[in-house]
């Protein structure tokens, strides 16, 4: 299998590697990360590129995933960075799975699709966050907008966790996965899921560990936090949440 063709970056952690029911085989870029709470919580993958839709959107379905954040434009300053996954309009099939947009709504710094994807002829909801102002390798001009973000994906993911609660009883909440993207699945995402760890930590414990936060997505995701930068904004936004929040 050529990395140049499904992959974007490389070393994948066996530990942590998730595996997919592909014909012939069971290899997709990504790995389980856990969050402050849970584990395996987080899915950190590489954006699609047009060899992957279909492994993509099959990952999607065997997670049991209900929200997406892309952390990341398709195009950024001319570069492609991923392959767009969804249909603007219309329904698109990928493999065995049916994809329609049903709703786009626009807010600051990010914009929120409601997906209904189908299976075999089984039908979910998706809420797909898609955040406009993190640029590649660099850091957002505020730590709010990200704040913001991370307080909205965490909305999204207990309502789906209710939901399902509610319709399937019998079902595990704890099967349901986030999917983090940017491009290859290790700057952005990986600061993405920092911040949102962090913040739990300081709601339970009243401080925070950045730099073991960041050590233990490391040993989960190779390469998670890419710059100097990177690890600087994780810290500032952290510090900001806690000034706004403490007692």
């Amino acid at each position: 299998m050529g990395g140049v063709i499904v992959q974007r970056a490389s070393s994948v952690f066996v530990e942590t590697r998730l595996l997919v029911m592909f014909e012939g085989s069971d290899y997709i870029h990504a790995n389980y990360v856990s969050s402050y709470k849970k584990p395996k919580a987080f899915v950190l993958t590489q954006g699609p590129t047009k060899k992957t839709l279909v492994d993509f959107w099959r990952m999607v379905w065997e997670q049991q995933v209900h929200v997406i954040v892309m952390t990341t434009k398709c195009v950024e300053l001319g570069r492609h960075k991923c392959t767009q996954y969804w249909p603007e309009e219309g329904v698109v099939q990928y493999g065995n799975v049916t994809v329609t947009v049903s709703r786009l709504q626009q807010y600051e710094g990010y914009e929120l699709r409601t997906m209904n994807i189908s299976c075999t002829g089984v039908e979910r909801n998706i809420k797909h966050f898609q955040f406009l102002a993190w640029p590649d390798y660099g850091v957002p001009t505020s730590g709010s907008t990200v704040l913001d973000l991370i307080s909205v994906v965490r909305e999204a993911a207990a309502h789906a966790t209710t939901t399902t609660r509610s319709t399937k009883p019998s079902s595990s909440s704890g099967d349901h996965k986030i999917i983090v993207h940017c491009s290859a699945g290790v700057g952005r995402s990986g600061a993405f899921c920092v911040i949102h760890n962090c913040i739990d930590e300081f709601r339970e414990k009243g401080t925070v560990n950045v730099q073991g936060a960041v050590r233990a997505l490391r040993h989960q995701r190779a390469y998670a936090i890419q710059t100097d930068e990177q690890y600087e904004f994780c810290y500032r936004t952290i510090l900001q949440f806690m000034k706004t929040h403490r007692n």
